[in-house]
């Protein structure tokens, strides 16, 4: 009886971290959902879109080999960064906060509709060029954009508790505010530099 009192106050001890660690992780949490939500969106924009867009992709897949460098690394890094230059304008208003949620859904809902062009247009060779030279990337920029944008929430909450009470916010917070700001960017665009690499190098090979 002792030795299961004590299982059960480990048990209550272990729920109660458990609630804790989602009491503080909340807003993660409900950003990973919305990027989830923004995966299957962006596959169910794929399956009903036309065939002209499939076949504009096409083209530029083929075109990779001819393509800069300097313009690959262009078009990804837009890609990439636009969802998080909202989520970071939007951190500076009370209002901003369903800007900063809906940012990664839209970078999620652009990948998996890329993902699925590629699966239904070259079945294995699309998942092995997938594999190689979307998805790693990808699953980085997103873990920084989820980062990025729980900063921005974190901060926007603060503007909005201080404009009820009159406060205004520290220069310490908006410092460690830039500076992991700054840091995001500064992952974001290696990796996608080093994306670039591989598809202007070998990317169009997987394919064709």
């Amino acid at each position: 009886m002792k030795a299961m009192t004590l299982n059960l106050k480990g048990i209550g001890g272990s729920l109660g971290e458990f609630r804790d660690e989602v009491v503080i992780n909340w807003r993660l949490m409900l950003l990973f959902l919305l990027f989830l939500g923004g995966l299957f969106m962006g596959v169910s924009a794929y399956n009903n879109c036309n065939d002209i867009f499939a076949s504009q992709m096409k083209t530029m897949l083929e075109k990779l080999p001819e393509i800069s460098f300097g313009n690959t690394f262009g078009f990804l890094i837009i890609t990439a960064i636009i969802p998080l230059i909202i989520a970071f304008l939007s951190s500076f208003s009370a209002l901003g906060i369903p800007f900063a949620m809906i940012a990664p859904a839209v970078y999620g809902a652009l990948i998996s509709f890329i993902g699925a062009y590629l699966y239904n247009v070259h079945r294995i060779d699309g998942a092995v060029f997938a594999i190689i030279t979307v998805f790693p990337a990808a699953i980085i920029i997103s873990l920084m954009q989820l980062i990025g944008c729980n900063e921005s929430l974190i901060l926007s909450g603060i503007i909005a508790q201080n404009t009820f009470s009159a406060k205004r916010e520290s220069s310490g917070e908006l410092k460690e505010f830039f500076i992991r700001y700054l840091v995001i960017a500064v992952v974001i665009i290696v990796i996608t530099a080093v994306q670039a690499l591989c598809l202007s190098g070998f990317g169009s090979a997987l394919l064709f």
